[in-house]
């Protein structure tokens, strides 16, 4: 059997079984961050890691290296977000080959060391290894004084997310590139001040996160497509690359924005928590009972929704 036998998370979930249950209280494998909490009664400790791979997420030749630098970190500032918590400690390992350039490596770094500045994250070590390939890996701390979960929708939440959907990708297949912006004062305004159920961030598009969010907790999803927040210039794009801004928006990935239920009564919350955190806050559909994600389209017919991108696909 091979990985693409089956699939992403197929392996995540062999590999889970793998390894011991974590001890009590800790929660590992299926969440954005790992959650540990602090015996004494402080700030539970989160830790997360994410990886660019040449051929796989980025062409060097198609982006800077700064640019590279700087995404790898703000992905994993955008997991800790997901979790509601603060980013504090990241380690940097690079893999490359000998014949790559100095100025290459140099640009990642301080496209690293950019981000980590606007996000308010130390550096404070990591690893350089020979590789057949560029590889950007981070180790990324941070805390939370109440972690939320991909497990906590539940029926009668309204589905929510930040900023506009579909942007990135659409602008990748275009030859260009956008650089992701981690939601952390919507996060932490989020976290303290609705009554969230779950959240993820969204990195493999909305369709396969808000399928993380339904299994994890026991959920049906339903996504309304007439109220996805897509801004102009992404529909623009789409048409010059005759791509359905829709089907984008809910399978594109790599977004970085947050997805989150919240209980109906916050939903009128939502206008004035947006003017004050600077982010959009659009409700894009509903939890009920039941199972699995459908997305609702403006002519009012319902569809299944398989999931977004997923590694270990057919044939790779």
């Amino acid at each position: 059997m091979k990985l693409s036998d089956v699939g992403e998370f197929g392996l995540i979930a062999r590999l889970a079984e793998v390894f011991p249950a974590p001890s009590e209280g800790v929660v590992g494998i299926g969440d954005d961050a790992a959650v540990i909490p602090d015996p004494r009664g402080g700030p539970s400790v989160l830790l997360t890691t994410d990886m660019l791979v040449e051929g796989v997420h980025f062409e060097i030749d198609a982006v800077s290296p700064r640019d590279l630098g700087y995404t790898v970190l703000a992905a994993n500032v955008s997991d800790i977000a997901a979790m509601g918590g603060r980013p504090l400690h990241a380690a940097v390992s690079l893999g490359a080959p000998g014949s790559t350039s100095l100025d290459v490596a140099l640009g990642i770094a301080e496209g690293i060391s950019e981000a980590a500045a606007e996000c308010c994250v130390e550096v404070v070590g990591g690893d350089t290894v020979a590789a057949p390939c560029l590889v950007i890996s981070v180790a990324l701390t941070g805390e939370a004084d109440r972690p939320i979960f991909r497990r906590g929708a539940r029926p009668g939440d309204a589905v929510v997310v930040t900023g506009a959907l579909g942007r990135r990708e659409a602008v990748r297949r275009s030859g260009g590139f956008v650089r992701p912006v981690p939601r952390l004062a919507a996060a932490a305004a989020i976290a303290s001040e609705l009554d969230v159920g779950a959240m993820i961030d969204i990195s493999d598009g909305l369709a396969g996160d808000c399928g993380h969010l339904a299994r994890a907790g026991g959920v049906r999803i339903a996504i309304e497509a007439k109220r996805l927040p897509i801004d102009d210039a992404t529909r623009e794009l789409c048409g010059k690359l005759g791509v359905d801004p829709v089907e984008l928006a809910l399978t594109g990935g790599e977004d970085y924005e947050l997805a989150f239920t919240v209980a109906g009564g916050d939903v009128g919350k939502l206008a004035s928590l947006s003017r004050r955190c600077g982010t959009s806050l659009t409700v894009v559909g509903s939890v009920s009972g039941g199972e699995g994600v459908a997305v609702v389209g403006a002519d009012g017919v319902s569809r299944e929704l398989a999931g977004g991108y997923t590694h270990f696909g057919p044939g790779s």
